[in-house]
């Protein structure tokens, strides 16, 4: 470790206007406009994650009923892996976005593989010289 590493204060915290006004410009960008169920998709882990930062994901049953339209007597996520599936292509479509249109947005939202909940962090600021 560098003896600069570490000495940078830690960036504040973001507030919940920010996080909310990050969610709603990746939702309206071009990025997400030709698909409303990512869309929808985000906006539900996204919304779950402002309401309560220290809640537990999202469960995959949830999903696949609210968001996609799966029939809570029949969905057996075991055998419908829609939401594994579609989780994997919002993870791609946030990927697009902020190496596109998104890539000086202050704030990043993230839907880290293993669950089905947003994380919402500020960008850092890359070292002078890159």
């Amino acid at each position: 470790m560098s003896p600069l590493e570490g000495s940078a204060p830690a960036p504040a915290a973001l507030t919940a206007d920010e996080a909310s006004a990050a969610l709603a410009r990746v939702v309206a960008s071009a990025t997400f406009s030709g698909s409303a169920r990512h869309r929808a998709f985000l906006e539900a882990v996204g919304r779950h994650h402002l309401r309560d930062p220290h809640a537990e994901p999202l469960k995959e049953f949830a999903l696949g009923v609210d968001v996609f339209g799966r029939s809570p007597e029949d969905f057996d996520p075991q055998v419908d892996n829609i939401v594994r599936v579609e989780a994997r292509r919002l993870r791609d479509r946030l990927r697009q976005y902020y190496e596109t249109e998104g890539h000086d947005d202050p704030v990043l939202i993230d839907v880290p593989r293993g669950g089905y909940g947003a994380t919402f962090a500020r960008r850092q600021a890359a070292p002078a010289g890159e």
